[in-house]
């Protein structure tokens, strides 16, 4: 694995902690948060796997159909209005026919005081405009498919991510942590983790010319 993938793993797995807002917290080291069993969790990693894989039939995930997929889901659990989850489906839609006009597309977004707000909109639009710009400034010279596969990567971790964090209403209501920004804890986390592979793999396959 190269530096400048190294380096975006250490920074993806560092802020995705603090991310979660258990780390710095005032209720992080309450009796409360020390009673929820972490033993469970791997029970709740296999019900999500499984329910995703049922919802996702035969799409692939990071797939252009597969991420709508994963919007719907999100919707299905009350995490998005149906305002949210149109805009959420238009950027899918951006991202698979151009990965330039979809960070401007989100830039402007997110700085319209009129934007379709909320903490996890806000989370997973930032997600992928920087992971947007990650591929174009450190991975520059990738073929713009594997640019795009990097980002539908994250786009689809970063769901999966919110939808585990919303899983974890029990240390929300211990921690007085609202679930949405649990759910863009879990979104920073999920998108950080999936383009790992995706991102060393390129870098490794196309390597820089010396």
């Amino acid at each position: 694995m190269n530096e400048a993938s190294m380096n975006r793993r250490q920074l993806g797995l560092t802020v995705a902690v603090s991310g979660l807002g258990l780390a710095h917290h005032p209720s992080a080291r309450s009796e409360g948060i020390a009673s929820v069993d972490t033993t469970t969790f791997g029970q709740r990693h296999l019900e999500l796997v499984q329910s995703s894989v049922v919802a996702l039939s035969s799409h692939e995930a990071s797939s252009g159909k597969g991420l709508h997929i994963l919007v719907n889901e999100l919707r299905k659990k009350s995490a998005l209005s149906e305002e949210q989850a149109k805009f959420l489906h238009e950027t899918v839609d951006k991202v698979e026919k151009d990965l330039q006009d979809a960070r401007q597309f989100l830039e402007v977004q997110m700085q319209n005081a009129k934007r379709v707000g909320g903490e996890l909109i806000d989370a997973i639009a930032s997600i992928v405009s920087k992971s947007i710009l990650w591929c174009m400034e450190f991975a520059a010279r990738l073929p713009s498919e594997e640019k795009k596969r990097i980002v539908m990567k994250d786009f689809a971790g970063a769901i999966q991510g919110a939808i585990a964090g919303i899983g974890l209403g029990s240390i929300a209501a211990f921690s007085g942590i609202s679930i949405p920004l649990l759910a863009a804890g879990g979104a920073l986390a999920g998108s950080a983790a999936s383009s790992l592979d995706a991102a060393s793999d390129a870098l490794v396959k196309y390597p820089a010319k010396k």
